[in-house]
């Protein structure tokens, strides 16, 4: 969580150099990164108004990761981003297969462990937070692997307890990618 604290705080650093039309930004982002940014964009606002001395909103615009990085490629005026797919299925996928070849397992056997895993599947979400609410609404599937935030999120909005958390033995960092879209529509990309 410090990485993406750093990352969003160095991008949103440097959009406080850019002028802003109508002092309004519009920050897009995957789906269950929502209550980080809500929380983070505040904080934000009120060091903005600290050291300029200018007001300034930022709107948000959240998600399943794909869909944002296509919405913005077609032409959503985005001033803050996350300039890649990531998205949870992705990262579920990597962690597994990362499983099996941390374990001494083959490239053969990792193949056949996310096969086994994905047969079990039985609906592929358009995001983070479209596969906790089947998950968690529809309640549907047994397990739902996501991110260690949504499971706190989870918590803060159906109350602590409604899910076990389970932290596996080997696990993958997932990093948040931000990208500051300037005025002129170039894009500078943090890590």
């Amino acid at each position: 969580m410090n990485n993406i604290k750093s990352i969003a705080a160095a991008a949103l650093l440097a959009v406080s150099g850019l002028t802003v039309s109508a002092q309004t930004m519009l920050n897009i982002s995957y789906d269950v990164a929502r209550e980080f940014y809500k929380e983070y964009n505040s904080a934000f606002v009120a060091n903005y108004k600290k050291t300029t001395g200018k007001d300034l909103k930022i709107d948000q615009a959240h998600g399943g990761s794909s869909a944002q990085a296509r919405a913005v490629n077609d032409g959503l005026d985005a001033d803050v981003v996350n300039p890649k797919t990531g998205g949870n299925g992705r990262m579920a996928y990597l962690a597994a297969w990362g499983y099996v070849r941390k374990k001494g397992g083959s490239e053969a056997d990792a193949a056949a462990f996310v096969a086994k895993l994905y047969k079990n599947v039985p609906v592929l979400a358009k995001g983070g937070r479209d596969a906790t609410t089947i998950f968690l609404q529809r309640n549907i599937g047994d397990v739902l692997v996501t991110f260690e935030s949504e499971v706190i999120s989870v918590d803060n909005e159906f109350g602590t307890g409604k899910v076990d958390a389970i932290h596996p033995s080997i696990s993958i960092v997932a990093e948040n990618p931000v990208a500051v879209v300037h005025c002129e529509r170039s894009v500078w990309l943090f890590r």
